[in-house]
């Protein structure tokens, strides 16, 4: 249970950064634009392709390893911020750099919570399961209020740069924490069964079902 804490209070911190970088991003945008359009445009980019690619990506989290999996969505997405941070730091931040940016990391984050899910079926008794999807709802949600407070706190007195800098230290943290627990191989590994065909078809049918032997 304790290695379900701590990856739970790693993703949690991880979602307060993307809700801090999500809401700070279209405030920028739309205070150096003054375009609702944009900022909708930024908004949507940040929803989005996580729900459109959780299909495919459902997937192909059945398939491979579910903690090197969570690492390579932190990484990707923590990769999409500092390239962001680094731009803005250069001047050359532009809207439609940070609506291909979010759009990426929103896509990198569509694995995130079925690869944590699929964790937490091992990590946690069956008996504790409710209350340990309970206590991650309640990051999420926790992460939905904090996120865009801390983001127009920061944005306000010290600019976009630092809530870049928040974000990406946010990412960092989690990797580490990944990095350092100790997860049975149970959970960390795909589940091993036939391989349908290829990610799509087996979006599209589901996976193979085991055949009954005739007796």
């Amino acid at each position: 249970m304790r290695t379900f804490v701590a990856i739970l209070a790693a993703q949690v911190v991880s979602l307060i950064g993307t809700q801090l970088t999500g809401f700070g991003l279209g405030v920028w945008v739309f205070q150096r634009t003054g375009s609702a359009t944009l900022y909708g445009i930024v908004s949507a980019a940040v929803i989005l392709p996580r729900y459109l690619g959780s299909p495919l990506v459902g997937v192909w989290v059945d398939r491979f390893d579910r903690r090197m999996i969570l690492m390579g969505v932190h990484v990707g997405a923590g990769s999409c911020s500092l390239g962001l941070a680094a731009l803005h730091a250069l001047g050359r931040l532009d809207v439609w750099v940070i609506v291909a940016s979010t759009a990426l990391a929103s896509l990198c984050y569509a694995a995130e919570r079925p690869a944590f899910a699929a964790i937490t079926t091992v990590l946690v008794p069956e008996a504790r399961r409710g209350r340990a999807n309970g206590m991650f709802e309640l990051g999420a949600g926790i992460s939905l209020i904090v996120g865009p407070a801390l983001a127009g706190l920061l944005l306000e007195r010290f600019g976009l740069g630092l809530v870049l800098a928040v974000d990406v230290a946010t990412f960092v943290l989690a990797v580490i924490v990944l990095a350092c627990v100790c997860v049975p191989a149970a959970a960390a590994a795909g589940a091993r069964r036939p391989v349908a065909g290829t990610i799509v078809q087996e979006a599209h049918t589901g996976p193979p079902r085991t055949r009954r032997t005739a007796r």
